[in-house]
C-alpha cells in the first residue's frame, strides 16, 4: 500500500471519529445533566424532610390532626382522641368583619376559635409579646393584614355579626399557619367558646 493510500486512510479515519466524538459529547452532556438534576432532586428531599422531622410538630400543631367538615366532633369521638394523647380543640370557619364606625367596609376573614390548649407545639408570636392562654370571651387576636386592610390597632374593636370583639394584640407568628394550607382571608383567632356562641 503507498504512503498516499496510507495518509487517505487516516484521513477517513480521523474523520469518522471525530463525527463519533460530536455524537458522544452530547451523550455524556444528557448524562451529566440527569445525574446532577437526580442529585439536586435528591438533596431536596433530604432537606425537606429533615425540616419536616425538626419543625413537623411546629408546623402542624401537633402530632396527629384529625379534621372534621360541617360539623364538630362528638363527646365520644373527643374522649377516643383524649385517650391518644393531650387534645386541643380548634374551629375555623369563614366569617366576615368591620370595625366599629359605620362607614367601615366588610372583609371576609379566616375565623379560628381556640381553646385553653392551643398551641400545643410552637409559639403563638404576639407583635405586644408571647400569648398566654386563655383568650377572653371578648378578645381578639387578628394578623397584620387584617389589620391594615381595616385600619385597626390593639384597643380598636371588631364587630362580627352581632358580636364585638376588642383587639386584644396583632399575630406576629402563628405556629400552625403552614399546616392549616391556602385560607381566603386574614386570620384572626378568638377563643373557642366565643366562635362557637357569638352574641
Amino acid at each position: 500500500m503507498s504512503a498516499l493510500d496510507w495518509a487517505s486512510s487516516w484521513r477517513i479515519a480521523r474523520r469518522d471519529l471525530l463525527g463519533r466524538f460530536r455524537g458522544l459529547r452530547l451523550l455524556f452532556l444528557c448524562l451529566f445533566l440527569g445525574v446532577a438534576t437526580l442529585a439536586a432532586i435528591g438533596s431536596l428531599t433530604s432537606a425537606i424532610t429533615q425540616e419536616l422531622s425538626q419543625r413537623g410538630q411546629g408546623l402542624l400543631g401537633g402530632d396527629v390532626e384529625i379534621a372534621m367538615t360541617q360539623r364538630e366532633a362528638g363527646e365520644g369521638d373527643k374522649a377516643a382522641f383524649r385517650r391518644l394523647g393531650r387534645l386541643s380543640e380548634t374551629i375555623r370557619l369563614r366569617a366576615m368583619a368591620r370595625g366599629e364606625r359605620p362607614d367601615s367596609a366588610a372583609v371576609l376573614t379566616e375565623l379560628k376559635g381556640v381553646d385553653s390548649a392551643y398551641p400545643l407545639y410552637g409559639t403563638l408570636a404576639l407583635q405586644g409579646g408571647v400569648y398566654r392562654a386563655p383568650l377572653g370571651p371578648d378578645r381578639i387576636l387578628i394578623g397584620p393584614a387584617l389589620a391594615d386592610r381595616l385600619s385597626v390597632k390593639p384597643g380598636d374593636r371588631l364587630v362580627y355579626g352581632t358580636a364585638t370583639f376588642t383587639i386584644a394584640d396583632i399575630i406576629a407568628d402563628e405556629p400552625d399557619r403552614l399546616g392549616e394550607g391556602f385560607t381566603l382571608g386574614p386570620v384572626a383567632i378568638v377563643s373557642l367558646e366565643a366562635c362557637a356562641a357569638p352574641d
